[in-house]
């Protein structure tokens, strides 16, 4: 509801570029993307309180938002959900916004966990066997 067409034209530049980082294998490049467009979203919402949270929050992120854009696909699939983001809060639907950026959250957060689990918990799932066979 609070957007400013500096603010549009900054999420369409983020969304952009993390697009093009994925296109182009850029970590460092889909990284500070990333983070750009959530603080740009945080800064609009005139609640200061919310917007030094925001702040926070990103500079806390930093481990987590790395793990997750390492998986293959991720940063294409988070590209994808900020632009889901943007059509929103250009369709002026701030419902439709905030459940589009649960739902790139919550998907960030899935898909790395099952890429996690698939990667770490057949070896464990092994060695447990194996541990337990020589007991």
């Amino acid at each position: 509801k609070r957007r400013t067409r500096e603010a549009i034209d900054g999420l369409q530049l983020e969304v952009t570029a993390l697009r093009e980082a994925g296109q182009t294998g850029n970590f460092d490049a889909a990284m500070a993307a990333d983070q750009k467009f959530h603080v740009l979203i945080g800064d609009n919402v005139a609640n200061p309180s919310l917007t030094q949270l925001m702040h926070q929050m990103q500079e806390l992120c930093g481990a987590e938002r790395a793990a997750s854009l390492q998986v293959p696909g991720q940063i294409q699939r988070a590209a994808l959900g900020h632009q889901e983001i943007l059509d929103a809060i250009l369709a002026e639907d701030d419902t439709g916004a905030a459940d589009a950026m649960r739902r790139h959250l919550s998907d960030a957060l899935g898909f790395l966990t099952d890429h996690t689990n698939a990667r770490y918990l057949p070896d464990a799932a092994t060695e447990h066997e194996r541990h337990k066979n020589e007991t």
